[in-house]
């Protein structure tokens, strides 16, 4: 399972299907470890694909959430570069590392927090909107 990348993409596909219940960080990390228990019978198993879906659309709102700040020439919330890895591994880890109280809460924002923690954004970088074409 280590070598399980949930993946660059992730973070960087325009859209993913939103899980119609969000998931809590705690069920995540329940599945995710029977699935590791599971060894390589579990690569490829619809659980693996549901837990990386999960994933993948978090990512995909933490991205917005970060367009739209910069849309608005505000402060966004972290500075990840454009190309993140994330094992499922060290996914786990960082969910780990949450507080207790977290671990009732989504996916999606305890995704988020780990994302700020491991991406803040420098005390003197510039906030700028992205370019817009010139319209003729």
């Amino acid at each position: 399972m280590q070598g399980w990348k949930i993946g660059a993409f992730m973070l960087c596909c325009g859209a993913m299907p939103v899980c119609a219940q969000a998931m809590t960080v705690s069920d995540w990390v329940q599945r995710m470890e029977a699935l590791k228990a599971r060894g390589s019978a579990a690569k490829g198993s619809p659980e693996l694909m549901a837990l990386q879906t999960e994933v993948a659309s978090a990512a995909v709102r933490y991205r917005a959430q970060i367009k739209e700040a910069k849309e608005k020439a505000q402060r966004p919330r972290a500075c990840p570069p454009v190309r993140v890895s994330l094992s499922s591994e060290d996914l786990m880890l960082e969910f780990r590392r949450l507080p207790p109280a977290s671990y009732a809460g989504e996916v999606s924002i305890a995704f988020g927090e780990v994302m700020d923690k491991r991406y803040p954004c420098g005390e003197g970088q510039e906030i700028t909107p992205p370019r817009k074409a010139p319209t003729i």
